[in-house]
């Protein structure tokens, strides 16, 4: 079984922080996580223990909100240089910037193995619909990227969370058909807005990155079991989920776990864990 984790944030990482000690506060102040930092060799070793065969690492450029990006393209691509077979990255930028982010598209998109872009509009002082940023989005269709945009909670108390309510990606997803767009964490806790959009939008997906309610095992089960019901995601949803961790908030070996744990059918966790993943990344096609 092929096994695509499609959230990591690879923030935690020894050879980002030497080279930029402000990155260690920004994690604390940012993302409030006081976590060891590990080499990328031992974090490769650790997605291989898993089973992980395929890990997206997302990119967020803060610069103009927090002075930082966590990390840069540049780094990104450096860890795709160093390990091909395992990552595909997701650039960061700042849609705001306008021919600049266009730039950033055209430099990495489809050239050094960058399968898209990653947004968190509340961090970034932004709201999605802005038509400003269309021609990102404009882009991005003509590139056959994908965006992952963070929807629903954030622990960063400066973060507008207006900015990441779920239903403000329905213009885009709307008018650019052929971008495929994923909505980070489900949207918790606006999961049904979420789930409306992944019914009404062939082009829209979600990913579990999601532990908001307790461990991965509780928060799952209240996701998928207590709150959308099994038969309903078996039914409406099994080519929609996509697997996601969160590293560093969450060990992927952990969401894994939860995930196989769940009273769902086999052949639905495996689209889960790999597939529907591969299927948007145009790998594999899902029946």
């Amino acid at each position: 079984m092929s096994i695509v984790d499609f959230h990591i944030h690879p923030v935690n990482l020894e050879e980002f922080h030497r080279v930029d000690p402000n990155l260690t506060s920004a994690l604390r102040d940012i993302y409030g996580l006081r976590i060891g930092l590990q080499p990328l060799k031992v974090f490769v070793n650790q997605l291989r223990f898993f089973g992980v065969s395929k890990a997206a690492i997302l990119g967020l450029d803060l610069s103009r909100t927090y002075g930082v990006k966590l990390p840069s393209n540049e780094d990104l691509a450096r860890m795709i240089l160093m390990y091909p077979d395992l990552f595909i990255g997701f650039i960061g930028l700042d849609p705001l910037k306008g021919d600049e982010a266009l730039s950033e598209c055209e430099k990495f998109i489809d050239k050094r193995r960058f399968k898209g872009v990653k947004l968190n509009p509340a961090l970034q002082g932004f709201r999605p619909d802005d038509e400003r940023i269309y021609p990102v989005y404009e882009l991005l269709e003509d590139l056959g990227a994908i965006l992952v945009v963070h929807t629903g909670f954030s622990w960063n108390i400066r973060s507008n969370l207006t900015y990441s309510y779920p239903l403000l990606i329905e213009p885009i997803a709307f008018k650019f058909r052929e971008l495929k767009i994923v909505l980070a964490h489900m949207g918790w806790p606006w999961i049904w807005e979420s789930i409306c959009l992944a019914l009404r939008y062939e082009n829209v997906y979600l990913d579990t990155a999601d532990t908001f309610t307790g461990t991965p095992k509780d928060h799952l089960k209240k996701v998928f079991v207590e709150t959308l019901g099994v038969n309903f995601v078996e039914n409406f949803l099994k080519d929609k989920i996509l697997f996601g961790s969160n590293h560093p908030r969450m060990e992927s070996g952990k969401v894994l776990e939860a995930i196989r744990t769940l009273p769902i059918e086999d052949e639905i966790k495996g689209r889960i864990l790999g597939l529907n993943a591969l299927h948007i990344l145009g790998e594999v096609d899902v029946p």
